[in-house]
């Protein structure tokens, strides 16, 4: 009997590739790298098995493309908040605490916001818990510029040097909110007893917890706290 993989029409090398990376993304982010075969990332892609050897060099070279395709785009969009905060941080009459805010906001809405963001978290999520060559795509183009962006602004707010380790810690303490609200999405529908979160009221909710939170750092008399935040 005729394999039905053969009965697969021909596509462009490009759709090909973006086909495989479509699927690379949905299989990989939903049931990791080790769960996916060739075959069943052919079969999703709808392109001919042949084609992951051929286009990508394998199963790896598929994975490291899907990876390299969140930074092009999930990461371009980061980068450009990146950009915008560093340069609100250095504009006259600048305020700190708005431009954390506003970072952190645009990194939320980016992530929660997209059609595919719990894929493409749980991607990354699997690349922290067992990080692979492409884990130093996301490091270098991602999580690097989004991490210190954060200490810049905790040193601007006086939190202490962009390079300290309790600046790090501080600044993943704040960061926290990206994930917070991908992992704790169903928890939250279910307590609001909703098919979907209200994006707005997410986002104000994570603007004026930011700001709370910097305010509370601010007003925190750390001489009476020997050691807080490695003072």
């Amino acid at each position: 009997m005729e394999s039905s993989v053969c009965s697969i029409p021909e596509v462009s090398g490009d759709a090909t590739r973006a086909r495989l990376v479509a699927a690379g993304l949905q299989l990989f982010g939903s049931i990791g790298y080790d769960a996916v075969t060739t075959r069943r990332l052919a079969a999703q892609a709808e392109v001919n098995q042949a084609a992951i050897p051929y286009h990508f060099g394998g199963k790896r070279g598929v994975y490291l493309a899907v990876a390299q395709h969140l930074c092009d785009t999930t990461g371009c969009s980061i980068r450009q908040a990146v950009v915008r905060a560093r340069v609100a941080l250095v504009s006259e009459g600048a305020e700190a605490a708005h431009v954390l805010a506003e970072f952190i906001v645009s990194c939320v809405d980016v992530v929660v916001g997209r059609e595919q963001g719990l894929l493409q978290y749980a991607f990354f999520v699997r690349e922290q818990l067992s990080p692979s060559a492409a884990f130093d795509l996301i490091y270098d183009q991602i999580l690097l510029p989004v991490h210190a962006l954060v200490c810049d602004v905790l040193e601007a707010l006086g939190q202490g040097g962009a390079n300290a380790p309790s600046t790090m810690l501080l600044a993943e303490s704040f960061l926290a909110q990206v994930s917070g609200f991908v992992t704790g999405r169903v928890l939250l529908q279910r307590r609001l007893d909703v098919d979907e979160l209200d994006q707005v009221a997410v986002l104000d909710t994570v603007r004026r917890f930011t700001i709370a939170a910097v305010r509370g750092l601010q007003a925190m008399n750390t001489e009476k706290f020997p050691g807080l935040f490695g003072r």
